[in-house]
């Protein structure tokens, strides 16, 4: 087994769906398997998942609502491939990003780990962080009553 690929599903069956038909559309030239881990989703979305990708993914109902952290240190355990990689619900492959990260790991040897260019529905680069610490100053504007009121009017 060549990749490992964790997810965590709460509640949202729709995005982890798509994440995981993305997956199966777009992988090949690498072995994978695929790793739901569900937190207990009380919308049934974990099991609906189950049904619906069947022997596709290895399903895991994590008992309760364990949080990521602790829900992705399960499916890690569980994985049998070389390398593991975290994956969000909300994730859309485009292309056969496994076999890319696969690839690039096995050809650095030096690298521990990586990881790959996230961008939006238009296909523009984005960041997956802050760019700077937010300040006091900065939460209070964000999160001020008229802050919600412009964004709520606008």
């Amino acid at each position: 087994m060549d990749v490992s690929a964790v997810i965590i599903n709460y509640n949202t069956y729709e995005l982890t769906k798509d994440a995981i038909d993305s997956i199966l559309k777009y992988t090949s030239n690498v072995e994978y398997e695929i790793i739901l881990i569900d937190n207990k989703s009380p919308d049934g979305s974990g099991e609906r998942l189950r049904d619906y990708f069947g022997d596709k993914i290895k399903y895991v109902d994590a008992g309760g609502n364990l949080g990521t952290a602790k829900s992705f240190n399960i499916g890690a355990r569980m994985a049998q491939g070389k390398y593991v990689i975290w994956l969000n619900p909300d994730i859309l492959f485009v292309e056969n990003f496994l076999y890319k990260l696969y690839s690039y790991m096995e050809s650095n040897p030096m690298c521990g780990i990586c990881g790959g260019n996230l961008v939006d529905k238009d296909m523009k680069p984005i960041h997956s962080y802050r760019l700077h610490f937010p300040c006091v100053k900065e939460y209070k504007k964000d999160y001020s009553i008229i802050r919600k009121l412009f964004n709520k009017i606008f």
